[in-house]
């Protein structure tokens, strides 16, 4: 988790803040191709056409369009 901070100070000086993290992002194909019986890639799962979203993910779909649509 992470959050902004935002400080205001008159003091005079030297600040420094340093956070340091580290993450990956990977597509992992076999788990694509095990969820949706088929070689897929990320493009096609996210923005669909060639990788429909199974029935499971009805619910998340339906959530998102719902989000999406909602003003």
């Amino acid at each position: 988790m992470s959050a902004d901070l935002v400080v205001l100070t008159r003091a005079k000086g030297l600040y420094v803040g340093l956070t340091v993290e580290g993450s990956v992002v990977a597509v992992r194909d076999s788990l694509n191709q095990a969820y949706y019986g088929r070689a897929v890639s990320p493009s096609g799962i996210l923005v669909g056409g060639s990788a429909p979203a199974p029935p499971d993910a009805a619910p998340l779909v339906s959530a998102v369009e719902h989000l999406i649509t909602v003003k």
